[in-house]
């Protein structure tokens, strides 16, 4: 005879369904993707912290900062006006975050392995932070990226300094080399790596007394020498700073073996107390940077508001007039004998640029986006290109000619789209030139200067 379930066996079962259903959810819960930041692998560590500083989650959770703290994929550190930290992060790279300052680590996948293979991403909202490449930022360069609101960088074996306020990136180099690109067209903001357009910059630290900088107002890359802003380099590594480990000379990071405590006189794996007070030598002074062998002024009739001096204010015994366009006179230092390299082909790097469109005798500041220029001793020959704008319209300009007698630049009209004219310093190691070329209504006509 057929009975009913009793009510008892149809509890039985369904308290089994919900612990079933209990289960599939808990092993849910613990799937990778779902795990609480705390939870993923560490990517760094805090090596150093003082003054006020927290670390604030992918869920916007904050947390204090102190020594030892493990930091996270999609995590921001962020440091009061008086906050200092320093990280160092698994692959050995070293990150300084100084005050007023908020970092994200968008990406932070090393592979040590294969560390080629390895996708890094760092993000400097605001403030200032100095960075010395690890062994993943090294091998991995194509997929490496230290971005800003305003500019993509890209690095080879590097040790340098990014700061980011009032809507302005400046970037400068300690060693190594790193490149500078306007995010926009051709450069996207959630891309991996470093960039590469007609506006991109490299910087060396041949200059290490120079910037990079990148305004909303003005977001092509522009090179901006001592001469220009001769506090620029203090205000990029102030000397306040607590003691911050040194790259090695020829490498951007410290070897794997090698403890930062044990890398130069450095504090950065002690622990400190926020409230102490860090007792810091002066840093010895930097050089000044050594004076342009190649220097321009304007003509009388053009050398009223911001720009190059009048040319007779740079006349003097030691400088010779090399040539001439109609706004700008190039001098030449006259020290040092004549030697030019007569082996070699150089890239030169551009370090400062005047230009104007001149429409019926009045002048408008045009601005010089970027360009190269580069040299064949052997064969005495050069070639260049410029990309200018100004009110009204933009150019891009190219130039090949000769390096003729006594380090002169002349171009050849048949390969060339604007005329030129210039010279080399006396040891080959900078060159300038003026240029000009017509333009709708009027003129363009500049003055650029390149370093070795």
């Amino acid at each position: 005879m057929h009975r009913p379930p009793s009510i008892t066996g149809i509890d039985m079962r369904l308290s089994g369904f919900v612990a079933t259903v209990a289960l599939l959810l808990a092993c849910l819960c613990v799937l990778p993707g779902a795990r609480a930041a705390g939870e993923l692998p560490p990517v760094g560590k805090v090596t150093f912290a003082l003054g006020p500083a927290q670390i604030v989650a992918a869920d916007a959770v904050a947390r204090p900062v102190q020594t030892g703290a493990a930091v996270h994929e999609g995590e921001q550190l962020v440091t009061g006006p008086d906050g200092w930290l320093h990280l160092r992060m698994v692959d050995d790279a070293f990150v300084a975050l100084r005050p007023g300052s908020t970092l994200r680590i968008e990406r932070y996948a090393f592979d040590a392995a294969r560390p080629a293979a390895s996708q890094i991403r760092l993000h400097l909202v605001e403030g200032n932070s100095r960075t010395v490449s690890g062994k993943g930022g090294e091998a991995a360069r194509k997929s490496y990226r230290f971005s800003t609101p305003l500019a993509a960088i890209g690095l080879r074996g590097t040790d340098y300094t990014v700061r980011v306020f009032d809507d302005i990136t400046r970037v400068s180099v300690r060693r190594g080399v790193v490149s500078v690109t306007p995010l926009g067209e051709g450069c996207s903001a959630d891309g991996l790596g470093p960039c590469s357009t007609v506006l991109t910059r490299e910087l060396t630290a041949d200059l290490p007394h120079a910037y990079i900088e990148i305004s909303a107002q003005h977001p092509a890359p522009m090179l901006v020498s001592p001469e220009q802003d001769p506090q620029g380099g203090a205000a990029q590594n102030p000397s306040s700073r607590p003691r911050e480990p040194e790259a090695k000379s020829g490498a951007g990071s410290y070897p794997a073996a090698t403890s930062i405590a044990t890398v130069g006189e450095v504090i950065v794996d002690r622990v400190v107390d926020a409230g102490a007070a860090i007792p810091q030598p002066p840093p010895p002074p930097l050089p000044p940077p050594p004076p342009a062998a190649l220097v321009w002024g304007r003509w009388s009739a053009w050398a009223q508001g911001p720009g190059a001096p009048a040319l007779t204010s740079l006349l003097s015994p030691d400088r010779e007039v090399m040539v001439g366009n109609d706004i700008f006179g190039l001098l030449r230092s006259t020290s040092g004998p004549l030697a030019l390299p007569t082996q070699g082909v150089f890239n030169f790097q551009l370090a400062n640029s005047e230009a104007y469109a001149v429409f019926g005798g009045s002048a408008q500041a045009a601005q010089v986006l970027g360009g190269n220029f580069g040299i064949d001793f052997r064969q005495r020959s050069f070639q260049t290109s410029l990309a200018v704008q100004y009110p009204g319209g933009s150019e891009s300009l190219q130039a090949a000619g000769a390096v003729q007698f006594q380090g002169f630049l002349i171009a050849d009209p048949a390969r060339s789209t604007m005329n030129l004219q210039g010279a080399l310093s006396r040891d080959g190691a900078e060159a300038a030139y003026l240029f000009d070329k017509p333009i709708a209504g009027g003129q363009l006509l500049g003055a650029v200067r390149w370093l070795r």
